[in-house]
């Protein structure tokens, strides 16, 4: 899920490692409620859907879901916060970056 949430900011036109070096910010999972369906196994090829759910000013929180084929093994609700890269405190998302992910929500 992880790697998911990051491609989809890639998709959106951002890196997270130019993010912290340009803008001093990162993202931090701050909680999730998993629901698992049913087991993965060794070796699976597995496929993430991560959608936008709903933003604050320095969170986000995204639905994902696991599936194998058209298997949904788990789904979660991730709340993600924004984070001043050097005190690791909580701050606002960046305008640029909140104009992008509102056409998603």
């Amino acid at each position: 899920m992880e790697r998911a949430r990051t491609e989809w900011l890639r998709q959106l036109g951002f890196e997270q490692d130019v993010l912290r070096r340009d803008a001093g910010i990162l993202f931090a999972v701050h909680s999730m409620q998993l629901n698992f369906r049913q087991p993965a196994r060794f070796n699976d090829q597995l496929f993430v859907r991560s959608a936008l759910h709903k933003m604050s000013g320095a969170s986000m929180q995204f639905v994902q879901q696991v599936f194998k084929d058209e298997t949904q093994l788990c789904e979660a609700m991730v709340k993600v916060a924004c984070l001043n890269a050097e005190t690791f405190r909580a701050c606002p998302i960046p305008d640029f970056i909140l104009t992008e992910m509102q056409c998603e929500c």
